[in-house]
């Protein structure tokens, strides 16, 4: 890798110290350095070149700087170029991003080749209201939650797999995770670790109000809907990577499926899915 666009996280990193660093470390072993004009006034530092809106034709990957939510906004510029993305943590567990703020030497392997590139599913969502389907941009690579509006009560959804099968849920709502965002709120709403390695949709209901709450992991490849049913006229919101909200009145209906696109991730590091969330978790309970 030589042609390298960086993120900086103007609000992490806000007098660009971990940036200066990264980046002339990245100079030093002859790499070429892209960063957004925004953050221009903030480096200062020679041998920059910067873009404005698009990503360079050269780049050939992204360096994030931040925590999960800085590699997940990140993650649209990558899955929409076709190229990798490398997350450096300077947030509190970062599970997204591979290497912590004490580890930049590792970014020489880069120019070594001693790296791997994994691909991770992500998931194509779209809004289907009265008869109409509104295809959403943005991938999903963590994952979909629908959850109760603000001031609404507690929801009424259907989960629908494409082969007929239904279930119902009385909950504050249902997340659909990939592998990858098994770790983040679905974790934290009872649901199981699934290795990134693998591919599959997890289902995890938030606070079912029901003795059957448990998870379900369905196939890559099955066609899940979530509609609205409540008879109350409750409405609820549509979130994607805890980002983009969308809103999901009574009837209306969410599809979730298997995107062609994937999020590649570079790794410098030999470690699984478990390997990774024990150290991350040591890590973040000594910064405690």
């Amino acid at each position: 890798m030589k042609n390298i666009v960086v993120i900086p996280n103007s609000y992490k990193d806000p007098k660009y110290e971990m940036t200066r660093k990264i980046v002339r470390y990245l100079l030093s072993f002859g790499g070429r350095v892209f960063l957004p004009t925004e953050h221009s006034l903030g480096m200062k530092l020679p041998g920059i070149h910067y873009y404005d809106r698009d990503l360079p034709k050269e780049a050939e990957m992204i360096l994030v700087i931040g925590g999960d939510g800085s590699v997940l906004d990140a993650s649209v510029y990558a899955i929409g170029a076709g190229i990798p993305l490398l997350g450096v943590n300077l947030g509190r567990l970062g599970y997204l991003a591979e290497i912590d703020d004490d580890e930049c030497e590792m970014l020489s392997r880069l120019f070594t080749d001693e790296y791997a590139i994994r691909e991770h599913m992500t998931f194509h969502v779209s809004l289907v209201r009265d008869g109409e389907e509104m295809h959403l941009v943005r991938c999903a690579v963590n994952d979909v939650v629908i959850s109760q509006a603000e001031g609404e009560g507690m929801s009424e959804l259907r989960l629908e797999d494409g082969n007929g099968n239904h279930l119902t849920y009385l909950a504050d709502g249902i997340i659909v995770a990939t592998p990858l965002g098994s770790t983040a709120y679905s974790l934290s709403a009872g649901g199981p670790i699934i290795d990134s390695s693998l591919d599959a949709m997890c289902v995890t209901p938030i606070c079912a109000h029901s003795l059957f709450s448990r998870s379900i992991i369905f196939p890559p490849d099955t066609p899940l809907s979530v509609k609205n049913i409540s008879h109350r006229g409750g409405r609820m919101r549509v979130s994607i990577d805890g980002g983009e909200n969308y809103t999901l009145e009574p009837e209306d209906l969410v599809k979730i499926s298997r995107s062609e696109k994937t999020l590649q991730i570079i790794t410098l590091k030999n470690e699984s899915a478990v390997g990774i969330l024990c150290r991350k978790m040591k890590h973040l309970n000594q910064r405690v």
